[in-house]
């Protein structure tokens, strides 16, 4: 926040949002980070919100949600996994050790469905605010239709973040799904 000149005095202060960066590991079989690092990386950058660690989901088939969930490649399943694992664990040390950093878990999905249940895993674990990641290679109304999917089955209450999406002529439609913020 120091760097950027943020905490201006007189004014309210800009909040800043820490993301471990999944896209610059996405080739990797496993996160290269631990949350413990990413943990240390954003208080040690001031950061206001932290995304939990993910694991990035670039193979996006509507058509997997015709089948049950066995039947979807185990990479896919696997990512998700790891994400959801990571998220629960960044959730457990951002609440012991009372870091003043508001945690955002990562939903990664292959399918609007499997957005929806990761949103769903994601709320049961405590979160109120999480971000959609693997969300930029997607054409618009993919988006929107895993928006829309997470929408039907997400909490009232939960807010949603849309990693490396900024799509004004939608954004209307955006924040009618629950999204209150993006980033670039």
């Amino acid at each position: 926040a120091e760097f950027f000149r943020l905490n201006r005095p007189n004014r309210r202060r800009l909040p800043t949002l820490g993301d471990c960066g999944a896209f610059t590991y996405v080739r990797e079989k496993v996160p290269p980070y631990s949350v413990d690092e990413v943990l240390q990386f954003y208080t040690a950058c001031d950061f206001d919100l932290g995304i939990s660690v993910d694991h990035v989901i670039l193979d996006f088939q509507p058509r997997f949600d015709a089948l049950p969930t066995e039947d979807v490649p185990a990479d896919l399943r696997e990512r998700q996994r790891i994400t959801l694992e990571l998220a629960a664990e960044f959730w457990a040390r951002c609440r012991t050790s009372k870091l003043r950093l508001q945690p955002l878990g990562v939903a990664q999905g292959w399918s609007p469905r499997s957005y929806a249940a990761a949103v769903t895993a994601l709320e049961k674990i405590g979160y109120r605010y999480i971000a959609v990641g693997g969300l930029v290679p997607l054409k618009t109304t993919e988006i929107l239709t895993t928006l829309a999917a997470i929408h039907e089955t997400k909490s009232q209450d939960t807010r949603l973040h849309l990693l490396g999406i900024t799509r004004i002529e939608v954004l209307s439609e955006f924040e009618r799904f629950g999204a209150v913020s993006f980033d670039s």
